[in-house]
């Protein structure tokens, strides 16, 4: 039983190891392959498409593990048709030498319905240490049944005292079933990876904890047999963006006094390149290809929903909105009586900002004024 975060023993290859051919069915070996048209030129780093079976044994290098017995034992493979099988009950291992980090894995797998497990990595170094049994450390994706669904996953291998440990990043799931799956992945230099079953995103995530390559690598565990065929490897990323641009730092709503300017610069990026900022209130805002928005004219008072867009060079759309609240100017005012409704004691503050005289005849006329009162 595989699990999401699980342990396997990845044992070091023994180089050179290769076995004669295994007896395979001629039904398998002559489905068609899936095909896609959704890659673009590619810098192709190195392929194979094991045709040339020669080659093939001189550039692969192969190891197994025998589950039964436990221990190291020859790989069960061979290349039969233009296709390399990988065959049971023993677990296979296939390396071929690969540096590329970032660009575009691409291959061809036929899946047996029973089968237990395959992982291709990457990007991916040989841990060798003389207390770890060893493994690739790297990108892997991993496929593994469960029930009547396949897992389908983009994960980090870690190795460790116990074999090896996965550590998801995406995973994606669909029915059991038997058959040829194409599979393309991609790795930008942002660290941002994406990988496309049968034509379709099904797996992304950014990942910066890996860096270097020594191997591409696949493991296959099944009772019957897996396939491949048509690996290419490039230093580009050779599919064709099926992916919006994605938001730098998240938009947030804004407030502004009435009469002010309103300004607000956004910031989203796109592996492919930006193309084309656009807002649809156009009556109120303007937005600059830079991503900066602006207001066209002073706003009034009121809420401001503001939705924006931009796509990028193969038209894909990223959209975004805010509130913008527009407040109205609060002011202060005072307000002093007149002399008819002052209290006479006022007189006395007002007319000492006039001078001293005039507070002596205030306060004079003052007691005047109170002595009258009293007869």
């Amino acid at each position: 039983m595989f699990h999401r975060k699980y342990r396997t023993i990845f044992f070091a290859i023994v180089l050179g190891l290769l076995l004669s051919h295994i007896p395979v069915s001629s039904d398998s070996a002559n489905l068609s392959i899936l095909s896609t048209n959704n890659t673009q030129l590619s810098s192709e780093v190195w392929s194979d498409d094991f045709e040339n079976e020669t080659m093939t044994f001189n550039q692969w290098i192969f190891g197994g593990y025998n589950l039964t017995h436990g221990g190291e034992c020859p790989a069960n493979v061979s290349v039969t048709d233009g296709m390399l099988y990988a065959t049971g009950p023993i677990i296979n291992y296939m390396f071929h030498n690969s540096t590329t980090t970032t660009g575009t894995w691409s291959l061809d797998v036929f899946l047996e319905y029973d089968f237990s497990h395959t992982l291709i990595s990457f990007t991916s170094n040989y841990y060798n240490n003389p207390e770890i049994i060893g493994g690739p450390h790297g990108y892997v994706v991993y496929l593994y049944p469960d029930g009547a669904i396949i897992h389908f996953t983009l994960a980090y291998w870690i190795p460790d005292l116990a074999g090896s440990i996965l550590d998801e990043i995406d995973t994606y799931s669909f029915n059991r079933t038997s058959g040829w799956i194409h599979i393309d992945i991609t790795r930008q230099p942002d660290s941002n990876m994406y990988v496309y079953l049968n034509g379709t995103l099904r797996l992304q995530g950014m990942d910066t904890r890996w860096s270097t390559s020594e191997y591409f690598a696949l493991e296959t565990h099944t009772d019957s047999y897996f396939i491949f065929d048509n690996v290419t490897v490039s230093d580009t990323v050779d599919i064709i963006d099926h992916v919006s641009p994605y938001w730098i730092e998240p938009l947030v709503d804004q407030s502004i006094t009435e009469g002010d300017d309103f300004l607000y610069s956004l910031h989203a990026d796109d592996y492919a390149g930006l193309d084309t900022w656009w807002v649809t209130d156009s009556t109120h805002f303007a937005i600059d290809q830079e991503g900066t928005l602006t207001s066209v004219s002073p706003l009034a008072v009121g809420n401001y929903n503001v939705e924006v867009f931009v796509n990028d060079t193969f038209g894909n759309v990223l959209s975004g909105n805010f509130n913008l609240d527009v407040s109205e100017v609060i002011t202060t005012t005072t307000t002093t009586g007149t002399p008819e409704t002052l209290d006479p004691l006022t007189y006395v503050l007002l007319a000492i900002s006039a001078g001293s005289g005039v507070v002596i005849i205030v306060v004079v006329l003052r007691i005047y004024l109170f002595k009258k009162t009293r007869i």
